[in-house]
């Protein structure tokens, strides 16, 4: 079996995904749509299917990543009211539709889903169901919840950084693994020192 590493810039396996030269790539869902832009002008099929996980584990499923909003605390009344009405704007059933469609992202709302634009994008692109249904499908854990983390890129360096280490340096897994737990756990620790949080 033949396999092409295209490193680490997604770009460059996007690019050869496009080319025909991958037959399969994990990509987020804000990617799908200039895959299937590209496969509509190639005149190829594109399918999609749920991330693979252990057959033997009732865990596993998936989390959302990035778009999160924050809103800071010790802020002028005025600014923190002028926030939550934006919140609550962004939120809508028809904004978190137009979000969902414009970006291939998970609306916040189920009722996004119930809008009419929302129903005709994904009658016309029903691949991007298939990660709206594992996402639902996955257990309601805190892993689920989203990835919200001060030091977010640090961690996910850290864990490419390991699956390489176990895939092409033959590193043993959970000393790969090990070695992550202490880059994060190091950086956990900066950025609570330097937001004033522990």
């Amino acid at each position: 079996m033949r396999h092409t590493n295209t490193g680490r810039v997604s770009g460059d396996a996007q690019n050869a995904f496009k080319a025909g030269k991958m037959a399969i790539n994990l990509e987020s869902t804000a990617t799908l749509r200039s895959y299937l832009d590209s496969a509509a002008q190639q005149k190829h099929e594109l399918g999609t299917g749920f991330l693979p996980r252990d057959a033997s584990s009732e865990k596993g499923g998936v989390i959302i990543g990035g778009a999160s909003l924050w809103a800071l605390k010790d802020h002028p009344e005025a600014e923190v009211n002028a926030t939550w009405e934006f919140v609550k704007f962004l939120a809508s059933p028809e904004q978190q539709a137009f979000w969902h469609i414009s970006t291939g992202y998970f609306p916040i709302r189920r009722a996004a889903y119930d809008q009419p634009s929302d129903k005709e994008w994904l009658a016309k692109y029903p691949q991007f169901k298939t990660a709206i249904d594992q996402l639902h499908a996955a257990p309601d854990g805190r892993p689920e919840q989203g990835a919200v983390i001060g030091v977010f890129p640090q961690s996910r360096q850290a864990v490419e950084d390991a699956i390489e280490a176990a895939i092409l340096n033959k590193t043993p897994v959970q000393d790969a693994l090990d070695g992550a737990t202490k880059q994060v756990t190091g950086a956990i620790q900066q950025y609570n020192k330097t937001a004033r949080l522990s």
